[in-house]
This record gives C-alpha cells, structure tokens and sequence, in this order.
C-alpha cells in the first residue's frame, strides 16, 4: 500500500481529482500512511471542487459526522446536494448520448431520486450496454424507477444492484420487468434483502425469461424453503447458466432441492454456493448429481465444513463426470482421507482442470497422495494446497512429481511448514520444469539462504511468470541475490515480495536490476522497511524508480504484442519493427516509441495513426520529459510526412 499511495500522491498533486479522491480515503483509513482525517478532508476538498461527486458526498459526510474538520450540518447538506445534482446532470447527459456503452456509478450514493433521474435516461438511451449501481442506496424506490425503464430499454445488457437495499418490493419490480425485457442478460442483486417474497417474483420471472444467463442472488438470507422455488423454476429454465448463492442459508436441505435439479437442468454451467452450511449431507446430494449431469463446469462449495464424507462422496462423482473443470472446496475441514479419495479420482479423471484445497488439513499423507497423482493425471492445470500442514517429505514428494508432470501451470504451497529442505527439493525441480508458470511460496519462512537459492533457479527457469514470497524473512540480502537474477530472467512478470523486511538497499538492488530487466512489470513491497515516514526520501525515491521501471516493462509488453498483432497481419512490413523491439535496451527510453513509429510508417494510416497514438499515450507516463518532446515532436513529423507523401500521390 505504501507504494499505491506514493503513486496516488504524484498523480494528486498533478490535479488528478480522482487520485486526489483516492488520496483522501487512503488517509481516512491509514492504507499506505498514518490516518489523517485532516489530510483526507484536505484532499476530498480539493477533488469536490474539481466536481467529483464521490469526493463531494465523502466530504459531506466528514462535514456531518466531524471528522477531520470542525462539524457543520449544513455544509454536509451542501455537499451532498452537489453530489446528487452531480448524479442528475449525468442522468440528463446520458439521455443525449450515443456512444457510451459502459458506466460505473458505485459508492455514489445516488439515491433514489438519482435512480430515478437514470431511469428517464435508460427509457432513451440506446447506446449504453452495462452499468454498475453497487452501494448507491437506492432503495425499493429507486429499483421501481429502473424497473419500468427496463420494460422499455433496448440496449442494456447487464445491470447491479449490489447492497442497495431494494427489499422483497424492489425485487418483486425488477421480476415484472424481467418477464418484458429482452436484452438484459446478467443482473446482480446481491445484499438486498430480497427475502423469500422477491426469490418467489424471480422464480416466476425465468419460467418466461429467455435471455438472462447469469443472476446473483448472494447475501439475501435465501433459505431452503425460497431454494425449492427457485430449484423448481431451473428444471425447465433454458437460458440461465450461471448462478450466484454466496453465503445464503441454504443447508443440507435446500441443496439436496439444488442437486435434484442439477440431474435435469441442462444449461447451467456454474453454480457458486460458498458459505451456506451445506455439510457432508448435502455435498453427498450434490455427488450424486454431477455423477450424471452434463454441463455444469464449475463448483464452488469454499467454507461449507463439507468434512472428509463430502470430499469422498465428490471423488466418487469425479471418477464418472466428464463435463466439470474446476471445483473449490477451501476451509472444509477436509482431512488426510478425504485428501487420499480426491487424489484417487484425479488419477483418472481427465477433464478437471482446477482444484483449490486451501486451508484444510491434509497434512503429510494427503500431499504425499496428490503428489503420486499429479504423476499420472493429464488435465489439471492449477492446484492450490496453502496452509494445509505440509511437511518437508510432502514438499519433496510434490517436487518429484513436478519432475514429470507436463500439464500443471499453477501451484500455491504457500502456509506450510516444510523447511529450507521443502524449498531447496522445489528450487531444484523448478531448474527444470517447462510448464509451471506461476508458484506461491507466501509465509513459507523463507530465509535470505533459501531466496539464494531460489535466484539461481531464476536465472536457468524459462517459464515461470509469477512468483508470490510474501510474509517471508528473506530481507535485504536475498533481495539482493534475487535481484541479480532478475537482471537475466527473461520471463518473470510479476514478484510479490511484501512484509519480508527489506529495507531500502534492497529497494536499491531491486531498481538497479529493473535498468536492464525489460519483463517485470509488478513488484509488491507492501510491508517492508523501505520508507519508514513521509520525510524518507531515499526510500520513496527507491520504490518511484521501482515504480517508473514497471510501468516502462508494461508499455514494452503492450508494445511487443502490438508488434506481434502487425507481423500476423502484415508479415512484411511488420517484420523489421518487431525485430527492432525485441531487441531494445533500456539506455533510451523512448528509442522503442520512436522505432515503432518509424517501421509502422509503412502500415495503412489507418493503422498507423491509431496504433501509434495508443502506444504514445500510454508511454507519456514514464518518458522525461525533454524525451517526451523529442518523442513527440519525431512523431508528429513522422505523420506529417506519410501525409504529405500520401497527398502527392493521390495528387498524382
């Protein structure tokens, strides 16, 4: 968070009203810097007056409650009002407008008279396609509004209503609506308090609904009876193919109803019942159900205490279903036997592709068996196995199986116990594995020794692209030896190296290997001992290099497949500019910039000019600014000249 805030800082004192809104919630909750209400109030300021309407109604609020400036009531009604006359203005713009497709009004506390004002707009717009109304308190009120403008609205084709309050009467509108309404296709109503009379109005809705496919439904205290409902509606619903349950209280009983109408229902793809209390009943229930349904590719049963009986009862499903790629069974009490079963089934199962399993208790025995079947199974691309009690034997046992596995991309080992010998048997294998790409290591006790030997690896290791060693004790002296290797690894694009006590000549290290490293483009540093006080400035000056060096990777990233783009399209005259990039040090920052625009001069303008204004505006951000003018000045005459060339010609 330290470095998000000293990048906020920058862009705020540029005039950013958002960052400098940013800026103000940073202090207000001391993310990346000590709380400072009076800060924040500084900054909401400072953005309300440039009309940003969330900072105008965060300042209003600061005003009423008298935070971090002296409590005036009227103020705060002031600004409040500006925040909602802010919100009508847009309602009044969107009516004319004809090109806007998307809109993000959440945490802008509308209302419902905003609401309504929108809903005026929707009845004409015919242009937007996907708006986002989460947390804006618009009540049942609001939801009425929307929902006579949905009856008539075109274009629309996904809407959220995420914690507005609209009540059980709010639903009930929308579900009217959705009878009509022809283009909406996801519609999101999670923390609404929509109760079993709202549940009941949209059961009704998809038996004549032929276009929704996706609905959230989480956080609405949806109980086993307002399930059945809503599971007798799905076996005949055929457009529907994603739902949303999350922590409702559905239990062993509403999902016995779920798992029935799985065995019917052929469309629905994905199913998210996370935190409902199911337990090993209501897994058994479900089992039986995947062993016959057909199109459901992915489950979600995370924090439901499904026990080793549940875990047995999927294994058995997992040997016969052929359809389901990715399952989440986290935080559910799952034991070395229910490990064992899993570990069997995936010795034959060939299409799951992801399994998470975090937070369990598989301990040795249950690695130990996921490792032997990681040798033989051919589809699992993912697993991950944090905070599980695994030991260095199971590290051992896993690294083995990483020595002959060709298909797994992804694996996170991160919160285990297995020692500097766990690391040292997987820093070996990772010398020579050619298919993992990303490894989580997080909270591992990974001392500066073992970051040693992990940068060895990196310098010989030509897959891996994210490495994630948070909350580990590798301080500034492994840093130090990462840092060496990043200066030759060609393939790493992500490093999360937070809360590892580095200091700033870690910091150092770091920003003097990114002058040559051209792929790394997000290092994390959140938590370390690089800029202790606002008034450090050699360590903000560390983590800004850091910082200018990413964003500098990110454009040569964007920049190489843009090039790429141009050499499938235009082979030829592509080929050169694409060789030139690839080759490109970092002693010149703008000399890709430039090159690009050079070679891409021999592209159709259309081409030309849109591609090379894309790239230029986004490298703006890190070229100094003496090369920026150059940069600039090059390639207005670079445009200038194909131009005038092409008038001659067609003079001619």
């Amino acid at each position: 968070m330290k470095l998000e805030f000293t990048i906020c800082l920058e862009k705020a004192q540029k005039g950013d009203s958002e960052a400098q809104r940013e800026l103000g919630c940073l202090y207000r909750m001391g993310l990346g810097v000590n709380k400072d209400e009076a800060q924040a109030a500084k900054w909401y300021q400072k953005a309300a007056k440039a009309k940003n309407t969330k900072a105008q109604f965060y300042l209003g609020r600061l005003y009423e409650e008298g935070l971090g400036i002296a409590k005036d009531e009227a103020r705060a009604m002031q600004w409040y009002l500006k925040a909602a006359q802010g919100n009508q203005s847009l309602a009044e713009g969107l009516k004319a407008n004809s090109t806007l497709t998307s809109i993000n009004l959440n945490f802008n506390n509308i209302s419902a008279e905003g609401a309504q004002a929108l809903a005026e707009a929707l009845k004409t717009n015919t242009a937007l396609t996907s708006i986002d109304l989460s947390y804006d308190q618009i009540g049942s009120v609001g939801a009425q509004a929307l929902a006579e403008a949905l009856k008539t609205n075109t274009t629309l084709t996904s809407i959220d209503f995420l914690g507005n309050q609209i009540g059980p009467e709010g639903a009930q509108a929308l579900a009217e609506a959705l009878k009509t309404n022809t283009t909406l296709t996801s519609i999101g109503f999670c923390l609404n308090q929509i109760g079993l009379e709202g549940v009941q109005a949209l059961a009704e809705a998809l038996k004549t609904n032929t276009t929704l496919t996706s609905i959230n439904l989480s956080d609405n205290e949806i109980h086993p009876e307002s399930v059945r409902v809503l599971a007798e509606v799905l076996k005949t619903n055929t457009t529907l193919t994603s739902i949303d349950l999350v922590r409702n209280q559905i239990g062993p009983e509403g999902t016995q109803a779920l798992a029935e109408t799985l065995k019917i229902n052929t469309t629905l793809t994905s199913i998210d019942l996370f935190g409902n209390k199911i337990s090993a009943e209501g897994t058994q229930a479900l089992a039986e159900a995947l062993k016959t349904n057909t199109t459901l590719k992915s489950i979600d049963l995370k924090f439901n205490d499904i026990g080793s009986k549940g875990a047995q009862a999927l294994a058995e499903a997992l040997k016969n279903n052929i359809m389901l790629t990715s399952i989440d069974l986290k935080n559910n009490n799952i034991n070395a036997e229910g490990a064992q079963a899993l570990a069997e089934a995936l010795k034959t199962n060939t299409t799951l592709t992801s399994i998470d399993l975090r937070d369990n208790y598989i301990r040795a025995k249950g690695a130990q068996a996921l490792a032997e079947a990681l040798k033989i199974n051919i589809a699992l691309t993912s697993i991950n196995l944090e905070c599980n009690y695994i030991d260095f034997k199971s590290a051992q046992a896993l690294a083995e199986a990483l020595k002959t596995n060709t298909t797994l991309t992804s694996i996170n080992l991160g919160s285990n116990s297995f020692g500097s010998e766990g690391i040292q048997a997987l820093t070996e294998v990772l010398k020579t594995n050619i298919t993992l790409t990303s490894i989580g290591l997080e909270r591992s006790s990974i001392d500066p020794e073992d970051a040693q030997a992990l940068a060895e690896t990196l310098k010989t290791n030509s897959t891996l692209t994210s490495i994630n060693l948070d909350g580990n004790e590798i301080s500034s002296e492994g840093v130090q030896a990462l840092a060496k290797a990043l200066k030759t690894n060609t393939t790493l694009t992500s490093i999360n190296l937070s809360r590892n006590e580095i200091s700033v000549e870690g910091a150092h290290a770091l920003a003097e290997a990114l002058k040559t490293n051209t792929t790394l483009t997000l290092i994390t540093l959140d938590g370390n001992r690089i800029s202790r006080s606002d008034d450090d400035d050699e360590g903000r000056e560390a983590l800004k290099h850091i910082n200018i060096f990413c964003k500098r990777n990110e454009v040569l990233t964007q920049a190489v497949n843009l090039y790429a783009l141009f050499l499938a399209c235009f082979p030829t005259e592509a080929q050169d500019a694409y060789l030139h990039l690839k080759e490109v040090t970092t002693s010149s920052t703008q000399k890709p910039i430039v090159r690009f625009f050079q070679m891409a001069g021999k592209l159709p303008d259309d081409v030309l000019h849109g591609l090379a204004y894309h790239v230029y505006d986004q490298a703006r951000d890190f070229i100094p600014p003496k090369a920026k003018a150059s940069a600039a000045n090059k390639l207005l005459k670079q445009l200038r000249e194909e131009d005038s060339v092409n008038s001659k010609m067609k003079a001619k």
